[in-house]
């Protein structure tokens, strides 16, 4: 992809690991679909370093030990070799990377606390791009540049598309998806694609989801997702025409 893989993550006072409120609460589920379960993990020095210096993923031989099994979605609560808290992130299982570190910082990680980063994400857009005629299509969320690694989406006009790098986001994306079109009450229709590797996940893993669904409007009943209709999305950038295909296009159509 054309984005640079940086990281906006600060840096935190340490924790213990017996610390039972580390998200700043008792696991209690969010207001929006979550996952409540926690994996306490412990990195080697190796991990550890990585992690410090705000490296956005950890991989399977970065860990010394962790306390279960995951599914992809589990908020993991990462700590160093002296069982401090180091940082929290999402498990990843079904790719090379194992977590995707979310935050550095004690947070309240469930549904809708990704949703409340991802409307972040978009605003910080969406204040440049005030004139429709002119501009009407950009990056709505940029990975790991705002915290929320193996999640792209952009906006079309009216249409925005999730490409997931990661199984991860599928347990929170209806609520992302509410969430930001509810930010963007412009939008009106959202499809979801998939990179290969969450392609190869099972169907349940993936919750009976697939590449280049229809997740909200109007392409849902036409059924664009099944192939037999690929719709022309027209849109404009510095005020010059374009089009693109949501469901077929490079990458997410167009960007």
């Amino acid at each position: 992809g054309r984005q640079r893989k940086t990281t906006i993550l600060k840096k935190q006072e340490n924790a213990s690991s017996n610390d039972d409120t580390i998200d700043g609460q008792p696991n209690q589920p969010g207001a929006l679909k979550s996952t409540s379960k926690r994996i306490a993990m412990h990195l080697n020095g190796r991990g550890e370093s990585k992690i410090r210096k705000g490296y956005p993923w950890v991989f399977r031989d970065d860990i010394a030990k962790q306390n279960r099994d995951g599914s992809p979605g589990d908020v993991v609560v990462i700590f160093d070799r002296n069982d401090k808290f180091l940082a929290l992130g999402l498990f990843c299982e079904g790719t090379g990377i194992i977590v995707r570190i979310l935050s550095l910082e004690k947070a309240p990680v469930n549904g809708q606390w990704l949703a409340d980063r991802a409307v972040e994400a978009a605003m910080k857009r969406i204040k440049y791009f005030k004139d429709p005629s002119v501009t009407n299509a950009y990056r709505v969320i940029n990975g790991e540049n705002d915290g929320m690694g193996g999640l792209v989406c952009d906006r079309y006009n009216s249409t925005i598309v999730f490409k997931l790098y990661t199984g991860a986001w599928l347990p929170y994306l209806d609520g992302i998806v509410d969430e930001l079109m509810r930010a963007m009450p412009e939008t009106d229709h959202a499809v979801l694609l998939f990179s290969r590797s969450v392609q190869n996940l099972d169907e349940d893993t993936r919750m009976g989801m697939k590449h280049s669904q229809t997740l909200r409007g109007r392409f849902a009943i036409e059924g664009s997702e099944n192939g037999s209709l690929s719709p022309k999305i027209r849109f404009v950038e510095n005020s010059i025409r374009f089009q693109c295909d949501p469901y077929k296009g490079q990458k997410t159509g167009f960007f």
